[in-house]
Formats: structure tokens, sequence, C-alpha cells
């Protein structure tokens, strides 16, 4: 693969990851007959963690485009390249088990609104 197609393929891998994360802390706030769709992602993250070796994909895709073979890996302290560049912008500095728990525990919490949301809304 040329070097042109792979830094474009890159940058919008990088894109959706970020439009993904977004959406994954923000979607509760989505009108109701979007809701289930938020509902349904991060089970569905979840589980493809777990049944990936606790790897994601589009960072495995992202670092296979970047030439680099150790692939962070969700439950273990590692780099957490992603989400430390999305923090970093936001100047929020934390350590690697501090990622960690941020991700599972915002993630859990912001579904939990959802399915609150979706729950009253339904009834």
């Amino acid at each position: 693969m040329n070097d042109f197609l792979k830094k474009i393929l890159l940058y919008l891998i990088i894109i959706i990851h970020k439009l993904f994360v977004y959406f994954m802390i923000l979607g509760f706030l989505l009108p109701r007959k979007y809701l289930y769709l938020f509902l349904i992602s991060w089970p569905l993250v979840y589980i493809h963690w777990n049944l990936n070796n606790n790897k994601c994909i589009l960072t495995e895709w992202e670092y296979k485009l970047k030439n680099i073979k150790d692939v962070p890996i969700v439950n273990k302290d590692h780099d957490f390249p992603f989400i430390n560049k999305m923090l970093n912008e936001w100047n929020i500095y934390l350590s690697n088990n501090q990622i960690h728990y941020l991700i599972i525990s915002l993630l859990t919490i912001t579904w939990t609104i959802g399915l609150i949301r979706f729950y009253i809304n339904n009834y």
C-alpha cells in the first residue's frame, strides 16, 4: 500500500475512533428514537474487548498502519495512546491505571443514564 493511501486510511480510522469515543460518552443525550443505538454500543464494545484479547480493533488497525507491533491491551496497565492523546488535548494527565478506570466508569455511568432515560421515556 502506498504511503499516501496509508496516511489517508490512518486519518480516517483516527477520526472514526474519536467520533465513536464521543458517541460512547455523549450518546445518552441522543433523542429517544436513537437511544437504543447508544444502549447496545457499550455492551458490544465490552464484549468485543473480551473476545479480541482485550484489544480494540480500531487501535489494532491504527497500529498496523503505523507499523507498530505492540498493540495496547484494554485491561492491562499499558500506554492507552488514543485516550491519552484525547485527554491531553483537554490538558488532563492521568496514569495508565487511572485512564483504565476512567474509561470503564465513564462508559458505564453514561450507559446507565441512557438506560434510565430510555426506560423513563418508554413508560
